[in-house]
């Protein structure tokens, strides 16, 4: 084997652990969302919800990848909730790490000043636990911040069992993480509107509103810029601007508990908390109503189950030279470079993968000459090995 290839698997699959099963599809109805920004599916809980999903050759043909798609109310569960205030209350003392955005800092993207985080725990460098206050002032704090867990699927168990029915309904690697806002009065509502700053992400994500409420506002991919990835506008100090986004096609939304909206990688969004009725400071008098949501990430970029990732490890294992000139590659090629492997619930063999690179090379590279192409047959070797690789990564995260 290549040995470029072969580190590329090594390294990713270093964790290698029992494979735990697959659960039973519950009750559930979906309805069709071919045409529009809405449709229709009721789930009985996670697992219900992914395996519906993961079924729907609507959602796979016609969505993935291609759109946002609101789904009101198809996170009812039934026996308690999702996740809400209470269940990191009822978690303390943990030494779970969160983090809340700086009070009263510029986080509107301005000057390079994006994302300004301090650890939610002031003690954390003491090796000493989160504490039911240091989550009470974080809440009512004012201006108002944004509370945040990474990896949330790791540190608290209802969410970790939400992750395991994401892999196990769709068959691709997951993350979820965690975000507490306190709806704001009126007068606070400027400020609580550039808390989180226009920006792109790496990950397909599915967002659950699981308490209260938040606006999103969600825009197509803006044009690649040379020299920034696309797929991390409006962080590390890169600012999106919103000339840069379409209005067309823009999905505007407030998200109510039980809600779940599907956003693609690559498309521009923000979010605000819609202020409370009645204004004045009451509010910051008690503990403020909060809105809570669950952003779970369908990680393929972050994994190297793209077909980016698919023609290096090609054209590596083939001996040719994988390097690309990315000034003549138009903005639709790259965003086919950037498509998840279709591997787990998109379900196409490997032979029929081999092909669609083998024709993305020839687009991407149309100068490229004929002994320069590698074969199909080595195409779909590497395939094989980078859907082994997914494999592995799955009985990694199905044992966490």
């Amino acid at each position: 084997m290549n040995g470029a290839v072969n580190l590329l698997v090594v390294s990713l699959l270093l964790l290698l652990l029992e494979y735990s099963g697959s659960s039973e599809l519950g009750r559930g109805e979906i309805g069709s969302f071919r045409s529009g920004l809405t449709g229709d599916l009721v789930a009985n809980g996670p697992s219900d919800f992914f395996k519906l999903l993961g079924c729907s050759e609507e959602f796979r043909e016609s969505v993935w990848q291609q759109r946002p798609l609101l789904l009101r109310g198809a996170m009812k569960c039934e026996g308690g909730d999702l996740f809400s205030l209470k269940t990191l209350y009822d978690a303390c003392p943990t030494f779970a790490a969160g983090h809340v955005t700086e009070s009263g800092s510029d986080n509107g993207g301005v000057g390079g000043s994006t994302w300004k985080f301090r650890p939610l725990n002031p003690n954390q460098l003491k090796g000493e636990p989160l504490q039911k206050s240091h989550v009470e002032d974080a809440v009512k704090a004012r201006p108002p911040s944004t509370i945040s867990f990474n990896t949330a699927g790791s540190l608290f168990q209802n969410v970790g069992e939400l992750c395991l029915s994401a892999i196990r309904g769709l068959r691709y690697p997951v993350n979820v993480n965690l975000y507490i806002t306190p709806q704001v009065t009126e007068e606070e509502a400027d400020t609580c509107g550039k808390i989180v700053p226009l920006h792109t992400d790496r990950q397909d994500v599915v967002v659950f509103q699981t308490k209260g409420k938040k606006r999103w506002r969600v825009y197509p991919k803006p044009a690649v810029k040379r020299g920034v990835d696309p797929c991390s506008r409006g962080k590390a100090g890169d600012v999106l601007e919103r000339g840069e986004v379409s209005g067309a096609g823009c999905l505007d939304c407030v998200l109510e508990e039980g809600d779940v909206l599907y956003v693609p990688m690559g498309w521009a969004h923000e979010t605000a908390t819609p202020y409370l009725e009645g204004g004045g400071g009451k509010a910051a008098e008690s503990t403020p109503p909060v809105s809570v949501h669950l952003t779970l990430g369908i990680d393929t970029v972050v994994w190297g189950l793209t077909y980016a990732h698919l023609r290096w490890g090609v054209l590596s294992y083939s001996g040719l030279d994988y390097k690309l000139d990315m000034s003549g590659v138009e903005d639709e090629a790259y965003w086919e470079t950037m498509h998840a492997l279709p591997f787990g619930f998109l379900s196409r063999d490997d032979e029929e993968i081999a092909d669609d690179l083998l024709e993305l090379i020839k687009k991407l590279e149309p100068k490229r000459k004929k002994r320069k192409m590698p074969s199909k047959a080595k195409a779909v070797k590497v395939v094989g090995i980078f859907r082994e690789h997914c494999d592995e990564l799955l009985k990694v995260q199905e044992a966490m």
